[in-house]
């Protein structure tokens, strides 16, 4: 009976930890499209500071605006429900064998925790700052980006209100603002670097344990 139920156990832990690598596909999609965003958003923030800094070179529009426009994208990797929740609700957790592998699975959890709580505080800063602050000095429609597929499209259009571009740029608040923008953003990429550890050391430690375990590939589109 304990041979028949330790077959059993390894064909559970085999099973959950097939259901754990197909979401650490999906975990490590979400990292690097959200790598990808906040560092174009750091890049903006970081141009339109030197612009500031640099006051007597003419602002080029067709830099500016784009760059206005990447400040207030977001992204967002938390979910509220992992494998992680399921298994540790159900008592399966208990079936994964590797105590190396259940230390990196606790650690994930709590990077996943901090990266909901930077990404909400990022998210609330542009909202309820930089939206506002933005919309009152600057048209922003002039420039209008859609993502589709993964794709983003940029398309430019007129103003119509007179150009505000020279007193934003030199505006002591809008200086401000991108300083706390990148100190927020800068933390999200901080945490998505130790999540992007960790899915590499889950990774490794799956296929040593079962290396019949094949991930993947997350194709969101």
């Amino acid at each position: 009976n304990s041979w028949n139920q330790d077959r059993l156990n390894t064909r559970e832990e085999k099973r959950i930890l097939q259901d754990l690598s197909e979401e650490l596909a999906f975990n490590k999609f979400l990292q690097i499209r959200g790598t990808e965003t906040m560092t174009t958003v750091i890049g903006a923030a970081d141009r339109l500071l030197k612009l500031n800094e640099n006051k007597m070179n003419p602002l080029d529009t067709a830099q500016v605006y784009p760059d206005i426009n990447k400040l207030t994208w977001v992204w967002v990797s938390r979910r509220p429900t992992t494998l992680f929740d399921v298994l540790s609700g159900s008592g399966e957790f208990d079936l994964i064998t590797s105590a190396a592998l259940r230390k990196k699975l606790v650690d994930l959890k709590a990077n996943q925790e901090s990266l909901s709580i930077f990404e909400e505080l990022q998210n609330r800063f542009v909202d309820e700052q930089l939206r506002p602050f933005l919309n009152r000095a600057i048209d922003r429609t002039t420039v209008r980006s859609k993502l589709t597929a993964a794709v983003m499209s940029t398309t430019h259009h007129p103003s119509k209100f007179p150009p505000s571009l020279d007193i934003l740029i030199h505006n002591r608040e809008f200086s401000n603002l991108l300083m706390d923008l990148i100190f927020f953003t800068d933390r999200i990429n901080s945490t998505y670097i130790r999540i992007d550890k960790d899915i590499v050391q889950i990774d490794s430690l799956i296929v040593s344990k079962y290396p019949s375990i094949k991930a993947k590939p997350y194709i969101p589109y």
